[in-house]
């Protein structure tokens, strides 16, 4: 026989009562899902009021989220405010900088004994949100970081390869560690002489490895002129590769080749500049001697007769000798006033001699 369940009006009363409570307390729930929320340096700043309340979907349309003192590229605890009609919610937001710097290093990592070994030639790539602070290496550093990788390198003083650690920091704290070999091999290319810039005169045929010397840690030195010109005039790069006794270092070494007209050549092997030609280097070019004598256009001719000289000491001339004086030679007697001088004819009478023999002494200089 089944039993009749029979429900008073007064529990009605109170399970409607009670469902309703229930319903009516989660339409209007309005409470924080955490007191601290942590947000990433530089990262998205969320707006929406469900990230931050638990509330029925009706209140959450309705909640204002206030993040307006929040900076997100500044590291540090802000205060935030949850808004719903009169009530209101405090919370803080916690910027922080979680994310360390990338860094990527060249597969292989080369140097030259006794030479610096730039950072930048070593590392393939460094970034970060914050900016890169500090770059160290843990041994054989040069110069401290600033702000690039131009201000610090590497230095060995003997071939071999190396073990090292580098470190960077970004502007928040966080740090990266990347560890290393690096291979030093001798300076070959001081063992190498005569490599050099040079000026060629233009269709010239030139031996590239003229002058150059090496000793016995070089295999070999070879040049490479495919970039260079030589029937234009203009600058070109010359490359000179130096291989290493080890067997596996070629090193290469560029010049700058200056290709010039004819002219050109010819004006700068005068001014003391060496410049290659075929065969060698260009001479400087001396005019042939002067065989005669001169001075402002004048000309002198020795001689034993009494001579003669122009009227105008430039331009004139004077042949003959007055006995044989010569220019330079001291006398005592007389000279004209063209210059030239005769000695005192006690054959002629003064009036004969006048305006021609002046009775001075001194050196004769026939073009005074």
């Amino acid at each position: 026989m089944k039993k009749k369940i029979v429900i008073s009006a007064a529990c009605a009363v109170v399970l409607a009562a009670g469902i309703g409570g229930y319903a009516y307390a989660s339409n209007n729930r309005f409470e924080l899902l955490k007191d601290t929320v942590q947000l990433e340096y530089r990262g998205t700043l969320d707006t929406s009021a469900s990230t931050y309340v638990n509330a029925s979907e009706h209140v959450l349309e309705q909640t204002k989220i206030d993040l307006s003192k929040v900076d997100i590229n500044t590291v540090g605890e802000y205060p935030a405010v949850a808004e719903y009609k009169d009530k209101e919610l405090k919370f803080s937001v916690i910027v922080k900088d979680t994310i360390a710097p990338s860094l990527e290093m060249k597969d292989e990592l080369k140097g030259v004994a006794g030479k610096q070994i730039a950072a930048a030639d070593m590392i393939e790539k460094m970034e970060d949100a914050a900016g890169i602070s500090k770059v160290a290496f843990k041994e054989n550093q040069q110069g401290e970081y600033a702000s690039d990788l131009s201000e610090i390198s590497l230095l060995y003083d003997t071939p071999g390869t190396y073990g090292n650690v580098l470190t960077v920091e970004d502007a928040n704290g966080n740090k990266t560690e990347k560890e290393f070999t690096v291979k030093v091999v001798e300076d070959y290319e001081a063992h190498v002489s005569g490599i050099a810039d040079m000026v060629v005169e233009q269709n010239a045929s030139v031996d590239w490895m003229q002058g150059i010397s090496y000793d016995e840690r070089i295999a070999g030195v070879t040049a490479d002129a495919a970039a260079v010109d030589l029937t234009a005039p203009g600058e070109y790069v010359l490359k000179y590769l130096i291989t290493g006794d080890d067997g596996e270092t070629t090193i290469e070494k560029a010049v700058k080749v200056t290709v010039v007209t004819a002219e050109d050549a010819q004006n700068r092997a005068n001014n003391g500049e060496t410049v290659r030609v075929t065969g060698g280097v260009k001479e400087k070019y001396i005019p042939p001697a002067d065989t005669g004598s001169s001075y402002s256009g004048s000309s002198y001719s020795g001689g034993s007769g009494e001579g003669s000289y122009g009227s105008n000491s430039s331009g004139g001339s004077y042949s003959g000798g007055g006995s044989g004086y010569n220019p330079g030679q001291s006398w005592s007697g007389n000279k004209t006033d063209e210059g030239y001088i005769v000695p005192m004819d006690p054959n002629l009478s003064d009036t004969d001699q006048s305006g021609w023999a002046t009775g001075e002494s001194g050196t004769w200089n026939p073009f005074g």
